[in-house]
């Protein structure tokens, strides 16, 4: 049986089992708090501000070690989802059709992964030995599947410092620039696999001579491009950062030119504070519409972030201004509580941090004058997760909000247990005008055709999505009541029930961890989501009752729900526990599908079947569920406006 295609960007099922929602769902509320203006110190063990939890969907479970190291190791596009495993290969989903692919090529662990666009199936990666590949892949017939073009293949000396090795030009696809130890190299890259061995495509460019001088004891740590593709920034283990403005027919050149050994600006962040520390720091560019451009700067745990403006001046003179510095803390375990990877998302004034160690996600808002000379961190979101966040990547997708279709922005991430996604909704972290701004921005990036701001096609017939205090769980074949769900410690299936997000489908399809699922009876509808609905079943009105009956009586039907959902979630954390033993006892039986995955994923069409089966009970009794929790608060104003 095929599965059903899902629209891009739409929750995973919801094209296939669901038309016409009734789009009642409550409108996510702005949350978080305001910053200080010029600088903040957030204290996460007193945060100003109660945590909220983060809509997830599972992708695929797998298995990945603990650790505190900066690489990105998912990336993915309107179309596809690419994730590395152990061996250095990349798995790749196709989001409507399930289809998946395994690249091989890299040797050892992916440190660096990138599209060259939200729309563009250009794929650049690079492994911890510094071998760099560029990929063009495609589908054709249904019998083929998904298939790749090798483009470039290259190895450099990347050195052990680096938090990201490439990054493309924003607006030429045949320009990558590779991080190197001591340089940096531009590849051209070429449009056609058989024009790689030409002259103009043969050999990556690189300075004649290494940037740092003999004895210096410093290396490149991160690299990044301006939005607008004039300026390219790159940081460096002492905590300089050196930025080179792009020559202006950069796009009319056939041939590349070596970087220039000396770049047009140079400063320090942080006053040198965070100077030799083993670590390397994070940074990249905000988005901007004007000829500043905003650079964020991270120390090497990224728990201190600066925002410098970089200005053109006469010619090619560059000015480089700190307009504001935040600091995260902990009271109760100071510097140690922090670990945290950064991402900017390029549609919005975002900054997402992910703390693997606190399990905690914070999403800052920057906001910048009207000329874009000043900038500054104006308020920032506190997520919780329960699996730690080791690797991620962002992607703007519609959506669904209050019933209207919406620009959301998706997390993908590698955790310890699991391949997941999580759905960011602006209206729920960022401050009301800055709201308004961003919309507008989506509005013009929309109208131009920008790649990174891509026009998707519409969600025929998706529900809206489930605001982002609804947590649903990676859990077990058993349906849980969305009112009171959370995300399990410990994922088991892939096949979870009301999981919301396009990336189900394939995790059913490819199932990284091996479960017994297919051995067992298919699940009924779990009987305790009967009493949870049986409890929102809306009551006769009342004739004649006093105030006091009613209070009482609205306050017993709360009761009877809560107990409800309670129950419902203790059933299903039950289930989850038996998946997860199920899923143990069948890796130690090394269940495995041969070579290609190396005892690392295991299909089964069978797991397809009963996650999709199990999909659309779950998604029907969600409906039923919040059709009837609707009818209820009616009725509940109701008997408000007759006191």
């Amino acid at each position: 049986m095929q599965p059903p295609k899902i629209a891009r960007g739409s929750d995973a099922l919801a094209a296939a089992i669901s038309h016409g929602g009734d789009g009642e769902k409550p409108k996510p509320q702005p949350g978080g708090v305001p910053l200080a203006p010029g600088s903040d110190v957030f204290d996460v063990d007193a945060p100003r501000t109660e945590p909220q939890q983060l809509q997830v969907a599972p992708i695929t479970v797998l298995k990945s070690e603990y650790r505190e190291q900066v690489v990105h190791q998912i990336v993915s596009n309107t179309s596809y989802i690419c994730y590395g495993l152990k061996q250095g290969h990349i798995r790749v989903l196709n989001k409507e059709t399930a289809n998946r692919a395994l690249l091989k090529g890299h040797t050892c662990m992916i440190t660096d992964m990138r599209f060259y666009a939200a729309t563009s199936n250009l794929l650049a990666s690079c492994d911890q030995s510094g071998r760099v590949f560029v990929r063009k892949i495609f589908e054709g017939s249904p019998e083929v599947g998904i298939q790749e073009e090798v483009l470039v293949s290259h190895s450099f000396d990347v050195g052990d410092l680096a938090t990201r090795h490439l990054a493309w030009h924003p607006h030429m696809e045949n320009l990558l620039v590779v991080l190197t130890k001591d340089r940096i190299a531009f590849i051209n890259v070429p449009p056609t696999s058989g024009l790689a061995s030409s002259p103009d495509f043969a050999q990556p460019i690189l300075p004649e001579q290494p940037t740092f001088m003999p004895g210096q004891n410093k290396a490149f740590t991160a690299l990044a491009f301006s939005h607008q593709g004039d300026l390219l920034a790159a940081s460096t283990s002492d905590g300089t950062v050196e930025v080179w403005a792009m020559p202006p027919d950069l796009a009319s050149k056939q041939q590349f030119e070596p970087l220039a050994a000396t770049p047009h600006l140079s400063f320090t962040a942080f006053g040198g504070e965070h100077s030799g520390k083993a670590a390397a720091c994070s940074m990249d560019f905000l988005p901007s519409r004007t000829p500043h451009s905003v650079l964020v700067v991270a120390n090497p745990t990224a728990s201190w972030l600066e925002l410098w403006v970089v200005s053109h001046r006469e010619g090619s003179q560059l000015t480089a201004e700190c307009t504001y510095k935040l600091q995260l803390q902990s009271s109760s375990e100071g510097p140690s509580a922090f670990f945290n990877h950064l991402l900017v998302q390029p549609n919005f004034s975002v900054v997402v941090l992910a703390n693997t160690k606190r399990k905690q996600v914070y999403v800052l808002h920057a906001h910048r004058d009207a000329q874009g000379s000043h900038a500054v961190f104006d308020h920032l979101c506190l997520f919780e997760v329960r699996l730690p966040i080791l690797s991620m990547s962002t992607l703007t997708e519609p959506g669904y909000e209050h019933g209207s279709p919406v620009q959301e922005f998706h997390l993908y991430c590698v955790q310890t247990e699991a391949i997941q996604q999580y759905t960011l909704h602006p209206s729920a972290c960022f401050p009301p005008a800055d709201l308004e701004e961003d919309e507008q921005r989506q509005k013009e990036l929309a109208a131009e055709g920008r790649p990174e701001a891509p026009v998707p096609a519409a969600a025929t017939g998706a529900i809206p999505t489930v605001p982002p205090t609804i947590h649903t769980s990676i859990s077990s074949p058993t349906p849980k009541a969305p009112a009171q769900a959370t995300e399990p410690a410990a994922p088991a299936a892939p096949a979870a029930a009301p999981q919301l997000q396009q990336p189900q489908q394939p995790a059913a399809a490819e199932g990284e961890q091996a479960t017994q699922a297919e051995a067992q009876p298919r699940p009924a509808e779990p009987a305790v989501a009967a009493p949870a609905a049986a409890a929102a079943a809306p009551a006769p009105r009342p004739q004649g009752r006093t105030t006091e009956e009613m209070l009482a009586d609205m306050l017993a039907k709360r009761r009877a729900m809560e107990e409800a959902a309670a129950a419902t979630e203790a059933a299903a954390e039950a289930a989850a526990a038996a998946a997860a033993t199920a899923a143990v006892a069948s890796n130690e039986q090394g269940t495995g599908v041969g070579d290609d995955n190396a005892g690392e994923e295991v299909e089964s069409d069978e797991d397809l079947r009963r996650a999709q089966e199990v999909g659309r009970k779950a998604q029907a009794a969600e409906q039923q569920q919040q059709e009837q929790q609707r009818k209820q608060q009616q009725q509940e104003q109701q008997q408000r406006e007759e006191q």
